[in-house]
């Protein structure tokens, strides 16, 4: 393997979670949060393979019958416009290195969701055999 991949699982260590960015307050009464991070210098696809443990970890959670949230931190601040990754770095001492892509809160779930409603979907952003923009479909159906 070319890179390197990381989770920190931490449990209600930090009372500051919603101080991370905007929307992350979640974190803080969630069970468990689990930072997600690589080593860009080991591996261009970083994000790529970083975003891949993500959602599998998210896939797990849904299948023990646990309930997950996604807290993006890459390439977001906090209210204060500090860089959120390195508030992160800062908060649990990971080492300069590293990069910090999300958080992925666990726990258990509120509310069981209904699935969205196939009839919602925006079926216009499907391209089959080659990208066609919505004006250009349009001007050719004409």
């Amino acid at each position: 393997m070319r890179g390197s991949l990381c989770s920190l699982k931490i449990k209600r260590c930090c009372r500051n979670w919603h101080l991370v960015k905007n929307g992350s307050s979640f974190l803080e009464t969630a069970a468990l949060a689990i930072v997600v991070l690589a080593n860009p210098m080991e591996s261009d696809v970083w994000v790529e393979d970083a975003s891949v443990a993500s959602i599998y970890i998210q896939l797990q959670a849904e299948d023990l019958g646990l309930g997950s949230c996604w807290c993006q931190i890459r390439n977001r601040e906090t209210a204060g416009e500090t860089d959120s990754a390195q508030y992160v770095r800062d908060l649990l001492d990971i080492p300069y290195q590293m990069e910090v892509l999300s958080i992925i809160g666990v726990g258990y779930k509120d509310q069981d969701r209904k699935p969205f409603d196939e009839t919602h979907l925006q079926w216009e952003k499907i391209h089959i055999d080659k990208f066609v923009f919505p004006s250009e479909s349009e001007s050719s159906e004409s």
